[in-house]
């Protein structure tokens, strides 16, 4: 009898051992998803809003330089300048800690440690640290530079333009100072685009940050759920439990009236130890109801944040239209001075206009080169700018695809042979049937695949490409052995402007859209494009185009 009372009471404190590890594994996990969201979304917000405030700062110096409107106050606008120049430091430390973390030694390192003492200066390093953001952060930072960059360069120009008009205005030169105002208003213009366009990527930056906030606001709400269900169950079970060893236990001690004051004795405590632990649950479920009602609050901040980020995602919609159009016409007006450019470095290098020594040959070689790139990063902004806009123009007919595809591989021959690549192309012994497709469009998807195969594999590495026939489909296949992509960023690999982490420690020069404009042509055509890769063992691009089901020829 007293060995089956020592399993009850071992049973009973095996129950209230399961309510106490409940208790503490959801405090745990509440505490850590705080402390998740105070360690790194917190200190990333601050720093968002601290460079918000020295854009607004930027905004307002260059405005107060341009309402400066006689040349006697001419050291107002310098010392408006003044304050620009501190501006554009300011806001380029906060992008510079947001893009590396504050702590670390890229950080501490860049720009020969101006930056780090810049923020010494202003007393972040004591503040808070920023860690380093995601990859989808990581690429909103990045714009948000660029186009930071481009308010400045713009608003340093307008500022400029303006002096020029004073001085000019006071030389009483006036068509030329009406010049000079004209170009400072077009910087101005322009300045405060780019300025917008900062704003909406930084608010992307803290969209993500406020995205993180939320996941740990539900993962909080679930584990406190879990917490409350999983304390009921265990108490509920451990009461009927009790209740029928209880009943048990006293149908076998009725006839034992010895034992009877020991077991009422035994029954006393066990009661009042129930009445402590149901005032703890009383007061373990006060403290539930309080944080209940908090969780209330922050679930009604939510819907207005998510209310603000559905507004904010319609002007985002409105600034890429426009910045479609902006990237169309800029792109339009760049190319003709670059392609004089560089047929007139190309007239220099071929030695039409003199012989060069050997460092004026390589200035000019290399600039040629510099050219040659711009040229093709202008090319590839309008296909896609026409391309989203329904205007690149398909010429369809039925051809062979074979020929297209020797002749691209050709053409890459000697840039794998210069690099050291075996580069191969294996064409089917089967005849391939024609197929409906734009030779120049589809040249452009292989191109950019083989050209993609060759830039990132090492010499000594391969590329091999591969024709070959499905039931319903040809398919080209563009395998090589080069660095690969990381697991957890494929997901992205056909997205507009995107590169792979260590594609771009790789390969600095690049810009994020061949892919993206490979798969959309691939997808007019009625074809799809797949891949598979993996890190530091390579890549596997495979696109395809359908069969036409009549009026089939064989080559």
């Amino acid at each position: 009898m007293q060995g089956k009372l020592f399993v009850f009471l071992g049973f009973f404190a095996l129950i209230l051992f399961a309510i106490a590890a409940f208790g503490f594994y959801g405090i745990q996990k509440i505490s850590e998803s705080s402390r998740a969201v105070i360690a790194k979304e917190v200190p990333l917000t601050i720093s968002m809003k601290e460079a918000l405030v020295a854009m607004l700062g930027g905004e307002l110096a260059l405005e107060a330089a341009l309402s400066v409107e006689d040349f006697s106050q001419i050291e107002d606008v310098q010392h408006h300048e003044a304050d620009l120049t501190k501006v554009v430091t300011v806001f380029d430390v906060y992008i510079a800690a947001l893009t590396w973390g504050s702590e670390s030694e890229a950080f501490l390192q860049s720009e020969g440690g101006l930056n780090f003492a810049v923020w010494r200066r202003l007393g972040l390093a004591d503040r808070f640290v920023i860690q380093r953001p995601d990859s989808e952060q990581l690429q909103w930072a990045g714009a948000t530079d660029i186009y930071f960059g481009g308010f400045a360069h713009n608003a340093f120009n307008a500022i400029g333009a303006h002096k020029k008009f004073l001085r000019l205005e006071f030389e009483n030169r006036v068509q030329e100072a009406e010049q000079a105002r004209e170009m400072s208003r077009i910087h101005r213009g322009r300045a405060l685009r780019l300025s917008g366009l900062a704003t909406e990527s930084i608010s992307q930056i803290v969209a993500v940050s406020n995205a993180a906030i939320l996941r740990e606001s539900k993962i909080i709400e679930q584990v406190q759920r879990d917490m409350g269900r999983n304390i009921l169950i265990v108490f509920l079970l451990g009461s009927a439990a009790s209740l029928v060893m209880s009943y048990v236990f006293t149908s076998q001690l009725s006839n034992a009236n010895t034992r009877l004051e020991e077991l009422l004795l035994e029954n006393y405590q066990s009661a009042k130890l129930l009445v402590q632990r149901d005032r703890e649950l009383v007061q373990t479920n006060l403290a539930l109801i309080d944080r209940n009602a908090e969780l209330d609050d922050i679930a009604k901040m939510l819907v207005r944040r998510d209310l603000e980020l559905t507004q904010g995602n319609e002007r985002l919609r409105d600034l890429d239209v426009a910045k479609s159009q902006f990237v169309s016409v800029a792109a339009h007006q760049l190319r003709t001075p670059l392609a004089g450019i560089k047929w007139t470095l190309y007239a220099l290098l071929e030695e039409k206009m003199g012989r060069l020594n050997k460092e004026q040959e390589k200035f000019a070689g290399d600039a040629y080169k510099a050219t040659v790139r711009l040229i093709d990063l202008v090319n590839d902004l309008l296909d896609v700018a026409r391309l989203e806009e329904g205007r690149f123009g398909f010429k369809i007919k039925k051809q062979p695809l074979a020929p297209l595809v020797k002749k691209v591989c050709e053409n890459f021959q000697k840039a794998a042979k210069g690099k050291g690549i075996k580069f191969s192309l294996e064409l089917p012994k089967e005849d391939i049937p024609f197929l409906d497709f734009d030779e120049e469009k589809i040249a452009i998807v292989l191109a950019n695949l083989v050209d993609n195969a060759i830039k990132y594999t090492a010499p000594g590495g391969q590329v091999a490409v591969k024709l070959y026939k499905e039931k319903n489909s040809v398919r080209v296949e563009v395998a090589d052995t080069g660095i690969g992509m990381p697991a957890d960023q494929v997901k992205r690999v056909f997205t507009k402007f995107f590169r792979a982490e260590n594609a771009q420690l790789y390969q600095t020069s690049g810009t994020g859209l061949g892919l993206y404009l490979a798969q959309n042509i691939v997808e007019h055509h009625g074809g799809a494009m797949f891949f598979k890769t993996e890190e530091d063992k390579g890549s596997t691009f495979t696109f395809s185009l359908p069969i036409p089901k009549s009026g089939i020829k064989k080559v």
